[in-house]
């Protein structure tokens, strides 16, 4: 019988078909990694990604930031770094004499930000790399261009560090131009993070962001729900709701720096114990802040007036407002456009966001920071930068100021989500059971801080952490242990200013833990102090701490009898030459209702058992004693 050749070239075609697709399928199984580590892919914050400008030729040339090296040679400066060449030229020519130079630079720039009136960019800019396989801590260390991650040694989480943990082929760094909108950028975050996956051979990714770049990943997350790329996203000191710093620039009203903030922050950055309060001695407030009006408000606004990520970041209560003031309703019809999208999307619905996440199965942290007034002058609980209610969404107490005596947590969470200095209510947050708060902490400046460093990494890196109140070497209301602090004191059974009660006699301990949180320089205690006399100190004399030293400090006291604020005072002095008598505060709660975990319930029940047994037995025989001597008394 004949053969059907056309039957049999069908069977041929099939046959290839099949292990063709067999292939396939062995491949694609081939590029699954099974590592057990999800890649990591960091977003940062306003300024961090070096922007360029595309040439005629197709190549690319760097435009923002400039290079230091220039700037300081524009400046006409030898010195280290910018904040300290910018010193030396006002030491030499004055406020007055430095005027032109610095408007002539500051002018060229910030000129390549400007964009036009409908919100897209006057000069043709993108980031300085964009893709994902340019921008793998692999790639970046394999052409060089270590330099080009944003806050390289500073604020940000360490790619390096990251990159010995899961390696260099899974630490990604998502590089995008800051000044778009968020919504146009979240959807080349859509992409990228595809890209990602594809070159991983995951399913899933680790998002660490800060700052703007928290903004970013919650439009995202708004915009893109179905997506299915993050399995844990962390918020590193996020600027969700706005800012009033961002507002500040924008109104009509001059500015009034906080000048100590602004130089803390600076010391922070630059990773320095050095006091900057000289600056202030050659640069009087008044003419800083001339310096800063005339720079910020004639020189910068006119080339970022329309800029939309700007207006997105500014503070709710005071957008309608400048957008009045600055924008016109027809001209900038296309830019309002842009940013109301974003500002009447995400950042009108960042709990629902980022609990449709955690429905989704995604771990959502957020760090907040606290205690510290905007280094724009507005007065108000924040990092530096971003209030705290809009980072966390928390209710604070006016800044400087506690919430009175009588005051009740705003929303019954089943929690006691009141900071132990009474300053915070974190009950009101976006995602209070999985938001940490480090007071006197800066802007970012993980790195800054060894044990905030340690959670960001186990958030991201891990699921070690079930919530804010589980872990005890990570309390949800934590101080700050940068070394600028220069001192801290914590209660032992807690790690934190809160000091729960096991009964009403006994305290959850007996003793303080106090650090010298310098690097470099000794410290003398000569004092330890509460402000109404709940504990007691055993301090009958001063102490030295070396640089990192602790010390263990006992106290007594009555245990009250309701829950109880109060404030311990250190008194203290670095032992350097310029080093100055100093106080630093540290206002505690004394309470039954402590949520977190304290070292007591590390301990076998028994052992506590038998500890408050011994506790009430000798309260016993201390009332039979006291008895014996009254009736002895009488006789």
């Amino acid at each position: 019988m004949k053969k059907n050749p056309f039957k049999r070239i069908l069977c041929i075609a099939i046959a290839a078909v099949m292990l063709c697709s067999v292939f396939a399928s062995t491949a694609a199984a081939a590029t699954k990694c099974a590592c057990g580590h999800s890649p990591v892919v960091m977003i940062s914050g306003f300024g961090a990604t070096i922007l360029s400008e595309k040439q005629e030729d197709g190549s690319l040339k760097r435009v923002f930031p400039p290079d230091t090296k220039e700037i300081l040679k524009l400046l006409g400066v030898n010195a280290p770094d910018l904040v300290t060449g910018i010193v030396e030229l006002i030491a030499q020519k004055g406020t007055d004499g430095i005027e032109k130079p610095l408007r002539d630079i500051i002018t060229s720039i910030v000129e390549p930000l400007r964009m036009n009136d409908d919100g897209t960019s006057y000069y043709d800019i993108v980031p300085i790399l964009s893709s994902a396989k340019d921008t793998s801590l692999e790639a970046f260390t394999k052409n060089d261009q270590l330099d080009l991650v944003p806050y390289t040694g500073s604020e940000f989480l360490d790619m390096e560090v990251i990159g010995d943990e899961i390696g260099d082929d899974h630490v990604f760094n998502f590089l995008y131009d800051w000044r778009l909108s968020h919504a146009d950028v979240a959807a080349q975050l859509h992409d990228y993070l595809a890209e990602v996956c594809a070159l991983t051979g995951h399913d899933k990714v680790s998002v660490y962001s800060i700052s703007q770049g928290s903004l970013l990943l919650g439009t995202y997350m708004y915009e893109y729900p179905n997506d299915n790329y993050i399995d844990r996203a962390v918020f590193d000191t996020p600027l969700l709701a706005g800012s009033n710093l961002v507002s500040d620039l924008y109104t009509d009203k001059p500015l009034a720096l906080n000048f100590d903030t602004t130089l803390d922050i600076l010391r922070a950055i630059l990773h320095t114990e050095t006091d900057f309060s000289f600056v202030m001695d050659i640069i009087p407030a008044d003419g800083a802040n001339n310096i800063a009006n005339y720079g910020l408000k004639s020189m910068i606004l006119p080339s970022v007036i329309n800029i939309p990520a700007f207006w997105e970041m500014c503070a709710p209560d005071q957008y309608d407002y400048i957008k009045s003031l600055r924008l016109d309703s027809v001209k900038n019809a296309k830019l309002i456009e842009k940013v109301e999208k974003v500002r009447n999307g995400f950042m009108s619905h960042i709990s629902e966001t980022l609990y449709a996440q955690q429905k989704k199965g995604v771990s959502v942290s957020i760090k907040a920071c606290s205690g510290v007034p905007l280094a724009s002058g507005t007065v108000d609980n924040s990092d530096g930068i971003v209030n705290m209610k809009y980072s966390c969404g928390a209710v604070c107490a006016p800044f400087g100021e506690t919430f009175p005596a009588d005051y009740k947590q705003a929303v019954k969470t089943g929690k006691n989500n009141i900071s132990p200095d009474r300053t915070v209510d974190l009950s009101t947050g976006y995602m209070p059971e999985r938001t940490w708060v480090v007071d006197r902490h800066y802007h970012g400046q993980a790195e800054w801080d060894p044990r905030t460093y340690s959670l960001l990494m186990d958030l991201l890196l891990t699921d070690n952490i079930k919530d804010a109140y589980s872990h005890i070497e990570y309390p949800q209301f934590m101080e700050s242990l940068a070394p600028t602090s220069d001192v801290v004191v914590l209660f032992k059974s807690t790690n934190s200013s809160f000091l729960p009660t096991l009964s009403k006699h006994l305290f959850s301990c007996n003793s303080v833990m106090v650090k010298n949180l310098s690097k470099k320089d000794k410290i003398k205690i000569s004092s330890i102090t509460s402000e109404n006399g709940t504990l007691n100190f055993a301090l009958p004399y001063p102490i030295v701490l070396e640089a990192g030293e602790s010390a263990e400090i006992a106290f007594t006291g009555k245990v009250p009898a309701t829950e109880s604020y109060d404030k311990i005072t250190v008194a203290y002095k670095r032992m350097t030459v310029t080093g100055k008598d100093a106080t630093r505060d540290f206002g505690f709660t004394v309470t039954r209702n402590y949520s977190g975990v304290t070292k007591i319930d590390l301990t076998p029940a028994y052992i506590i058992t038998a500890i408050r047994i011994a506790h009430d037995i000798s309260d016993v025989l201390a009332q039979i004693n006291a008895v014996i001597s009254f009736i002895n008394g009488l006789k």
